[in-house]
């Protein structure tokens, strides 16, 4: 498909393509495999591949896509919301804070219990039951669903640690 000839000129010359290229006929747009287009629910023009490329190992978590991770890891907490958009909510959000609990270096755990309490708004006494019959069973969760996470946990993006060990 060429360009419209009263756009400008896609050789970058500032003038209209059809003062420019169109009598030339020196500009060709880039050719695409018929089956690209066939497949492209984008349109040929999006730049948006109809069939990505699959994501390389290290973006898999246990073989999945992160999203589809994030959905399975979510699953029991998706699934007792009963389809209530509400509670669907609550139990993303509340999986997303578990995960990233979960991934969070043992020694540095405690503290951002301390701050999800605070946020929470909630006394000691209540938080600890919260803590142990829901936080912490989806860490759990996580660490069984998720291992090779735990192996790296702490020690993506730490300048001057020792990466070796």
């Amino acid at each position: 498909m060429s360009p419209d000839p009263y756009q400008p000129c896609p050789c970058g010359s500032g003038k209209k393509y059809k003062f420019c290229c169109k009598s030339s006929r020196r500009y060709e747009p880039p050719k695409r495999p018929a089956a690209a287009r066939e497949d492209d629910a984008f349109g040929p023009e999006s730049g948006v591949e109809a069939n990505p490329a699959p994501i390389p190992g290290p973006l898999l978590l246990g073989g999945m896509r992160p999203a589809e991770a994030m959905v399975a890891y979510a699953r029991p907490r998706l699934d007792a919301a009963n389809g209530s958009e509400e509670k669907l909510k609550e139990a993303m959000a509340l999986a997303m804070a578990c995960w990233n609990l979960a991934v969070t270096p043992d020694e540095e755990r405690d503290a951002r219990y301390e701050s999800m309490r605070s946020q929470f708004n909630m006394d000691p006494e209540t938080f600890a039951a919260f803590r142990s019959r829901t936080l912490e069973p989806l860490v759990r969760r996580h660490h069984e669903m998720f291992p090779e996470m735990r192996k790296r946990a702490g020690r993506a993006f730490r300048p001057g640690a020792d990466t070796d060990s």
